[in-house]
């Protein structure tokens, strides 16, 4: 069974514009895939949960590095805007400067 059919996996601004629901809403590509996988009897919860506190705050580094080149950015500046969208209502800053989730899903 074919879950997904991929598309736009081309596409330098897919993977950034895909993990920009991440810092306003607090979740992103790995919390879709998960939920799907959940809901067509692939996967369990729990498995499910450590997929995306693993992975739903990642974005990868080469993708930031090709967006920034496509759009002209330096990625200091691209954090920099990214930065000002961290939704403060679910999110805060740790003691490294990180924003982390005030009240993860793993921690319900």
């Amino acid at each position: 069974m074919c879950a997904e059919s991929f598309d736009q996996v081309d596409s330098v601004a897919y993977l950034v514009h895909a993990w920009m629901k991440y810092p306003k809403f607090g979740h992103a590509c790995a919390t879709d895939y998960a939920a799907r996988f959940i809901r067509y009897g692939m996967m369990s919860r729990d498995e499910a949960v450590e997929i995306v506190k693993q992975r739903d705050y990642n974005l990868d580094a080469k993708a930031v590095e090709d967006f920034c080149k496509f759009a002209g950015y330096k990625e200091s500046e691209f954090w920099a805007v990214m930065d000002r969208f961290y939704n403060r209502d679910i999110f805060t800053k740790d003691g490294f400067g990180r924003w982390v989730l005030k009240n993860p899903v793993w921690e319900s």
